[in-house]
């Protein structure tokens, strides 16, 4: 049964409880039309042959602008009753720079509760290239949205279904409704349709064989991770790797930004593209050297398409294993890499993050466990409570039998999903996994013996937490890349790891490096009079090169750099420094003249022993104090004196 359209409105229909029960997931819809055929027809609607629309959406000659609260409903004639694939064609309109996000109902209702969550890309790209500072470190370079249409099936978000969603539509005049969630976008059309098959490898190879293409026999042509040409967030920017001296660019001691991806390229539907140009047309492999070092035992997977299609079904699930270093590998099976046919010429080479067959059936089994050994929790805590006492007898076989048959199925459940994670992960689980090897041991003693339940209670319901963290973490697939190979099939791939000398040279480089070079400033460094800002972190956020403290004393001091200095003529220094230094350095008289990320304790500390400034001398105060809510500036406020300012506001 589907969800009114009017039920999330303003909830005169059903309530929050009433939607949650009334939406079916996928497979049940599915069922629920088993006999449906998918007609080979075809039928698309303008963005602007609307049926009714909300206020503020406009009309444009190209399309329907459509706001982020809001709906559009669209009359369509279907020829034939059947399951249809609906493709969108829209242009993301400038907002708050994330993903678009909209809610699908056809004929008034949502047909299953994946149709609430249908997510649409933006398109980002480098707006400048890659300069270097007076110290010789790359800038990272500012990310801008590049205008352009895009066409997409209506697809799981969350990447369990790796096809397009199938939608029932009775014969006749049927309507699609788009309700905005977030983000504005423009409505080119939307089309009715089935979505294509994709061949298997081997057919697609026949193909290719019919067709006469034979292997390209040319110079290996080489494209840097961090030369991407169009990414979906703008998150995915170039990043610093200073592991390996095989990355290229490479730089024993200043940044050079070399790679791209790694943690910020893990959501399943970011994509990353690049553009390559081969001489002649042909067969030609492509290799990769990526690292895969943050999610022990997780084996990531992208999709490969090429010119904005997937070639074949096989290239949906390229596959890439977890390892503490660098690893080349051409795309492919563990038999033989893949061929791809390209006709000479300039081509775009796109790598989306998905989660692939196997880890999709993981995380569903997985999601299906976790609701159930909750439901099981809720009945046995009506029974024993929340502190049981565990030398009763609560007589649990005769007075919640149904929560025990949930144990005995869940069990069966988490030894497939432990057995399915083995063989996915080829044995580096990781300790990650554990969360799967507890619950396995645990329900086996439940089952066993069912008065043992009071006793492992508190176990029991931190071990369900531990497997929807193991679930998180298992549905995140960082991969970072620093450069791609398009070249003849069976090419010498270079080394991926550095030989025992190169490591040592390299080693041997950064430690001389390290006394000489200034690793706690960032960016643009000014002679004489400057006024000098500390970002206080942890001493891993200031030694990492890619650590969340850096990215954030960089985008501060781009601020700096590009919109305070230009408007006050003042020069201005940050730095990155340990937080447990200041003291030392106030102490000694070295201190900065602005710290920020300073302990809510710690100005007054200051204030009592003169350390720090009294910000009300300033005749701008009373103004930058309008800024904040009053109660924020209290615990900064010492006999009359203001001696810092909030940078985050919590409310309880």
């Amino acid at each position: 049964t589907g969800l009114q359209a009017g039920a999330t409105g303003t909830g005169e229909k059903e309530d929050l409880l009433d939607v949650i029960q009334e939406t079916c997931n996928y497979e049940e819809y599915l069922a629920g039309h088993a006999q449906a055929s998918y007609p080979e027809v075809q039928v698309t609607v303008k963005g602007t042959d609307y049926l009714e629309a909300s206020d503020g959406f406009y009309e444009e000659p190209d399309g329907l602008c459509t706001l982020e609260e809001g709906s559009v409903t669209y009359q369509v004639e279907v020829p034939q009753a059947g399951f249809y694939n609906i493709s969108l064609s829209y242009y993301p309109i400038q907002g708050k720079n994330s993903f678009i996000e909209r809610e699908l109902y056809i004929n008034g209702e949502i047909p299953f509760e994946n149709a609430q969550y249908l997510k649409f890309s933006r398109i980002w790209q480098n707006a400048e290239g890659i300069v270097r500072d007076s110290r010789d470190n790359d800038v990272r370079p500012k990310q801008a949205e590049a205008g352009q249409w895009m066409e997409t099936f209506f697809k799981d978000s969350d990447g369990y279904y790796q096809d397009a969603f199938a939608f029932y539509f009775e014969k006749g005049k049927n309507t699609i409704t788009l309700v905005s969630t977030k983000e504005p976008m423009k409505i080119g059309s939307l089309t009715l349709a089935r979505q294509k098959e994709l061949p298997d490898y081997a057919g697609y190879q026949a193909a290719n064989q019919a067709a006469g293409y034979q292997d390209a026999d040319c110079e290996t042509v080489t494209v840097q991770g961090e030369d991407a040409v169009y990414k979906s967030d703008s998150t995915l920017y170039p990043i610093a790797d200073r592991t390996s001296p095989l990355t290229v660019p490479y730089s024993p001691s200043k940044t050079r930004l070399n790679t791209i991806g790694g943690s910020n390229w893990k959501q399943v539907g970011q994509w990353i593209s690049w553009e390559v140009e081969v001489p002649r047309d042909g067969l030609y492999e492509i290799a990769l050297r990526y690292r895969q070092n943050i999610n022990t035992g997780v084996t990531v997977v992208r999709s490969l398409s090429i010119d904005g299609k997937i070639p074949f079904a096989e290239a949906r699930e390229c596959k890439f294993y977890y390892g503490n270093d660098w690893d080349v590998t051409a795309l492919g099976t563990e038999e033989e890499p893949f061929r791809f046919f390209l006709a000479a010429g300039k081509h775009t080479i796109q790598l989306e993050v998905g989660l692939g067959s196997e880890m999709s059936e993981i995380i569903r089994r997985a999601d299906e466990c976790i609701s159930e050994l909750n439901r099981a929790y809720r009945q046995l805590l009506i029974v024993i409570g929340s502190s049981p006492d565990m030398f009763r007898d609560y007589q649990l076989e005769s007075k919640t039998p149904e929560a025990l048959e949930i144990l005995a199925r869940q069990y069966d459940n988490i030894v497939e999903i432990k057995r399915l994670v083995d063989s996915y992960s080829k044995g580096s689980s990781g300790s990650q996994s554990a969360a799967i090897d507890n619950l396995v041991n645990q329900l086996g003693r439940m089952i066993e013996k069912p008065e043992s339940i009071a006793k492992q209670w508190s176990a029991f319901k931190d071990n369900i937490v531990s497997l929807g963290s193991w679930q998180l973490t298992m549905k995140e697939q960082p991969l970072e890349i620093d450069y791609l190979m398009v070249g003849t099939p069976g090419m010498k791939l270079p080394a991926a790891k550095a030989g025992f000398l190169a490591k040592a040279q390299h080693e041997v480089k950064q430690f001389f490096a390290s006394f000489v070079e200034d690793y706690d400033s960032i960016g643009e460094v000014y002679e004489g009079e400057a006024l000098d800002v500390w970002i206080l972190a942890d001493g891993t956020a200031v030694t990492s090169m890619s650590g969340s403290g850096r990215d954030q004393a960089t985008v501060i001091k781009d601020l700096v750099d590009n919109y305070f200095v230009p408007r006050s003529n003042i020069p201005v220094n940050v730095k990155l420094v340990n937080s447990s230094v200041l003291l030392s350095a106030t102490l000694a008289g070295e201190g900065p003249d602005v710290a920020l990320n300073v302990a809510g304790v710690e100005p007054v500390n200051y204030a009592l022993r003169n350390a720090v400034a009294d910000l009300t001398q300033f005749e701008e105060f009373e103004e930058v104090r309008s800024w904040f809510h009053e109660d924020a500036m209290t615990q900064f406020t010492f006999e009359g004196g203001v001696y810092a300012l909030p940078q985050t506001m919590s409310f309880h």
